[in-house]
């Protein structure tokens, strides 16, 4: 029996990596544009109902991107770690 000393591949690794910041870049870029539809929204959208929706937006956006961060910082410990072997 061969006993697996938690060596993975440094390929699938890596395209983990390049995964997890494809994914981190896209999902900044869809909060960019949903903040710039909810602004021109309220171009045409002039009620107190739309600056509850802008505040519930704002604030979403950036927990989201907090969250990212986090993602973020995980996905650089580990490129940091595959370039150290």
């Amino acid at each position: 029996m061969q006993i697996n000393k938690g060596k993975a591949s440094r390929e699938a690794v890596q395209r983990l990596i390049n995964d997890m910041t494809d994914f981190s870049e896209v999902v900044k870029y869809k909060l960019q544009m949903m903040m710039n539809e909810t602004s021109r929204l309220g171009e045409t959208w002039r009620d107190p109902q739309y600056q509850q929706f802008n505040t519930f937006m704002t604030e979403l956006t950036e927990s989201l991107k907090r969250d990212l961060g986090v993602f973020d910082d995980a996905a650089s410990a580990l490129q940091k770690k595959v370039d150290m072997y």
